[in-house]
This record gives structure tokens, sequence and C-alpha cells, in this order.
């Protein structure tokens, strides 16, 4: 098998050889063949509520010379349904920065036994997000991607509240994406459990679809029609725009 750097494929093939990546963190200048275009041009320079300072130049600019993005420190929460995109869309979001950590759940939380609704599995999981991003925070890194599926407005805030007084900058991202297509996008990985994951993502669309009439369990980003690149150029000018504003 063919190993391939980057996106669904490459986390496949290291789960096909044993190696399971839980977290990857990259630095300038190796993350830069990798990091695809950006096209937000405008540039701004503005404090969120915790008074950190994002600073942004050029970056319409191609990678090769645009400036370094300064950014103090900040978390990004993708939640989502089954197969619509939350690992790539994470890890094309991981590659904008120019030190930054992508924590994966579904990687992180891989244990054995393991069962779906399981409330201290979901307490461990979380913990052990909340020790990752600590241990990183004293090695330098403090620019966060965090996706996993979160089923509800208490489970998103368990997390939260965890990792809160770490970084008060998190923001929450929910994906979601036209039936149809979503089916589409988990035929196409492929796995041998197709059967049970064309029936799962849309219980769980119906499960996000009412949790978050009932409180918050991220933005809402329809995916549908976009590439991961473009849904992570979406966020990331939301990100921006919103300090702007």
């Amino acid at each position: 098998m063919e190993i391939v750097r980057g996106g669904a494929q490459y986390r496949e093939n290291l789960r096909f050889w044993g190696v399971i990546a839980t977290t990857r963190a990259i630095d300038t200048p190796a993350r830069s063949q990798f990091a695809p275009k950006m096209s937000l041009a405008s540039s701004c320079c503005e404090n969120d509520v915790s008074g950190n300072t994002f600073s942004t130049v050029s970056l319409g600019s191609p990678p090769s010379s645009r400036p370094h993005i300064e950014i103090l420190s900040m978390i990004i929460i993708i939640n989502g349904s089954l197969g619509v995109g939350k690992s790539s869309i994470a890890e094309q979001l991981h590659y904008k920065f120019d030190k930054s950590v992508h924590l994966d759940g579904d990687y992180i939380g891989d244990v054995h036994p393991f069962k779906i609704y399981d409330d201290a599995r979901l307490n461990h999981l979380y913990r052990t997000i909340e020790l990752l991003v600590g241990f990183h925070q004293k090695n330098g890194y403090h620019n966060f991607v965090i996706n996993y599926v979160f089923e509800s407005p208490e489970s998103l805030q368990e997390l939260l509240d965890l990792l809160r007084p770490l970084d008060s900058s998190i923001h929450c991202y929910w994906l979601t994406c036209d039936e149809e297509e979503q089916a589409k996008r988990i035929r196409y990985r492929g796995r041998e459990d197709l059967h049970w994951e064309l029936t799962r993502f849309i219980e769980l669309r119906r499960i996000q679809k009412e949790a978050s009439q009932h409180g918050f369990i991220g933005q809402e980003v329809d995916t549908t029609g976009l590439s991961s690149e473009e849904t992570a150029q979406t966020i990331w000018k939301y990100l921006f725009s919103s300090q702007a504003a």
C-alpha cells in the first residue's frame, strides 16, 4: 500500500500499518508545502474577549512570500456527524497556522472495549484532550484544532469547561452537508463497515439537528459543494472577520 501524506487516506494508511496518529504538531517552514493558498486578502488586528491579539498581514499572497500569521493562541473545535469531513477540514485548518497541534478525538479516544454511549469513556477522552493541550502549551504550542462528534450541547460544554482555564479563546464550528452528498463522501471512503456508517450518519444528523435547536453545538457551516480546503478557508475567514467586526 502506498503511503500518501495528508488527508483521511493518510490516516487510514497509518491505521493499516498499525500506527495510530493521535496528535500532529507542525512548525514553519515545514508546513508550507502542505498549506493551501489563502484567499483572505484583508488585514486586521483586533482583540478577542480574552484580550488576545490577532494580527494578519496580506493573507492573499503565496505561501512562499506571505508574512507569518501571528496569533497568540486559540482553540478551534470542529463538530459534525460521521463522514461530513471533520478530520480533513481540521487538518487543513491545522496547516494554516505557523505553529499548531491537531487533536483527532476519534484516534485519541480509540479505546477497547468501546461503547458509543458511555459517560465514563467520554469524560476520559475529554480529560485526555485537556492534558494533551496543557502539555503542548508547556512545550510552546498555543494553537489547537480539535475534531470530534458532539451529540449534545452538554457534551460539548463538558469539554469547553475543561479547556477554558487553558485558553479562553475557543471557537466551535458544526459542519453540515446535504444528505445525498454526505452519503457519497462516505461511500467514497470505501470502508468495510460501509452499511453501518450509512445508517449511523443519518442518525447522527437527526440527533445533532435536534440538539442545535436546544443549545449550542457550534456555529453551523454548510459544507455542501465545498472541498475540505474550501470549507477550511470559509472557517478561517469567519475567525478573522469576527475579530475585525
